[in-house]
């Protein structure tokens, strides 16, 4: 199984640790108070702990974090952000949002165990190659160690979600009264049906990436898709690959006659027709009886398959049925592509071309293809439908969906407009501390400026005069 790249960013962070030199990591005491808010003193530790994990997240992702413009907005980001944690968990005490029971501690404690569990077997899955139970106790032993060393422990978990329940606590407090109306709903559905004719009328591309591949909700149905079913037969690995490769090499020879005879133009002038010709290939031309052979074997390795599928259909047995016994592609145990069928348009871009121009030989609704060989395997393919190009019909679910999305929406805003209030009205106070670390970074992004501006200019070519 192929390892993921991918670790959750806490893990990342900690991995990078190993590695990259934490530039934010600042002299001094951990007591020490950087800032005033509303009467709460923020202290190094909880600036310092913020500003290095953005520090190791944003030098990740190739951000110089050692420039000096770099490192004062990372350390105005962790101070207000220090300042922001500080300010709500007070006003959330004084509205009395943060009662936890004995089982709220429980379920809390809980997750942060499992978390950590998962943080460990991820760590355990990406370096370790040996799959011994020793091994992997040894693993588990050693990257616990690691992380907790680095100050990942249950504790520390548990501590960052509840400080993550504060800020949905009071979430739910500042949004209590956000609704939305039928209004809203078809306001919003006329806003994006506008947007979505717009985008994706006259774009086939933009319409297939967003919303086949991304998965995005589209309002407006461009014309001439149909809706395809298909049964998806697994082959010989090396059949289907020589098939292939021939064919790719067919196309590409092809491809490369038509470049010829495009270049073979009488009018060029001389010094184009004693150009170098390009060195002939040694290698023997593909043929189309040559591909036609390969198609053969390859349907040949599912033949047994084929027949009884066709015997089973010719009997009337059900096509989705015969998808679930012979079929490999799980796109088809989507509820969506078995009801209707994958969107195929005769210029599609997503599809293996088999496959597209396939659902194209089938002239009526019901039919169903010969096999055909494409780059996965052998398909069987079944015209479904015809899909109705316009607006897409505002339906129940789709009208709970944007309702959903408005209210996210309405309770973000009710919830930011109530930190900014509560951070404006708080007085935000830098110490003398924290002052004194901005004119350090200050004096070095001046010292750059000053370097650069007495660096020698480039010199300029002079143009000697036109004549006059």
């Amino acid at each position: 199984m192929k390892k993921t790249l991918r670790f959750t960013a806490l893990v990342m962070a900690l991995v990078m640790a190993m590695s990259l030199i934490t530039f934010a990591q600042a002299e001094g005491n951990a007591d020490d108070v950087m800032a005033t808010a509303d009467g709460i003193n923020i202290l190094r530790a909880d600036v310092d702990a913020i500003n290095n994990e953005m520090t190791d997240y944003y030098s990740y992702y190739g951000v110089d974090v050692a420039d000096p413009s770099i490192k004062q907005q990372l350390l105005t980001m962790a101070v207000d952000y220090a300042a922001q944690t500080k300010i709500v968990e007070k006003k959330a005490q004084e509205l009395q949002l943060l009662t936890y029971t004995a089982e709220d501690e429980a379920a809390l404690l809980a997750e942060a165990q499992a978390q950590f569990d998962a943080y460990v077997e991820q760590y355990v899955s990406y370096f370790t190659t040996d799959t011994t139970e020793e091994a992997l106790a040894e693993a588990r032993k050693s990257s616990i160690a690691m992380l907790e060393s680095y100050g990942m422990s249950v504790d520390d978990i548990a501590k960052s979600l509840r400080e993550n329940d504060v800020f949905n606590r009071v979430r739910s407090y500042a949004s209590k009264d956000a609704s939305v109306t039928d209004e809203d709903i078809k306001a919003q559905y006329d806003s994006k049906l506008a947007t979505d004719t717009e985008t994706y009328a006259n774009d086939v591309y933009s319409y297939e990436y967003s919303v086949l591949y991304s998965g995005q909700t589209s309002y407006y149905q461009p014309d001439g898709y149909r809706g395809i079913i298909h049964i998806l037969l697994e082959t010989d690995e090396t059949l289907l690959e020589n098939y292939l490769n021939l064919k790719e090499t067919y196309d590409q020879q092809m491809a490369d006659d038509a470049a010829k005879e495009e270049d073979a133009d009488p009018a060029a002038p001389a010094s184009e027709a004693t150009a170098e010709p390009a060195p002939e290939t040694t290698a023997e031309p593909v043929t189309e009886e040559q591909i036609e052979q390969a198609r053969l074997a390859v349907i040949a390795s599912v033949q047994d398959k084929l027949t009884d599928i066709k015997t089973r259909l010719d009997n009337g047995e059900d096509f989705l049925k015969l998808v679930d016994e012979y079929g490999t592609d799980n796109g088809m145990s989507v509820a969506k592509n078995r009801d209707g069928g994958y969107p195929v348009r005769v210029d599609s871009l997503m599809y293996d071309l088999a496959f597209r121009d396939a659902a194209f030989t089938l002239q009526n609704v019901g039919d169903v293809s010969e096999p055909v060989v494409g780059s996965f395997g052998v398909h069987i393919l079944k015209y479904l439908r015809d899909i109705p190009a316009g607006p897409v019909e505002l339906t129940q679910e789709l009208s709970d969906s944007i309702r959903a999305e408005l209210l996210s929406t309405k309770s973000d805003d009710m919830y930011y407009a109530l930190i900014d209030e509560w951070m404006q009205a708080a007085n935000i106070t830098y110490t003398d501390i924290l002052n004194a670390e901005f004119a350090q970074i200050q004096a070095e992004i001046d010292a750059v400026a000053a370097a650069a501006a007495t660096e020698e200019p480039a010199a300029e070519a002079t143009e000697a005069p036109a004549a006059e």
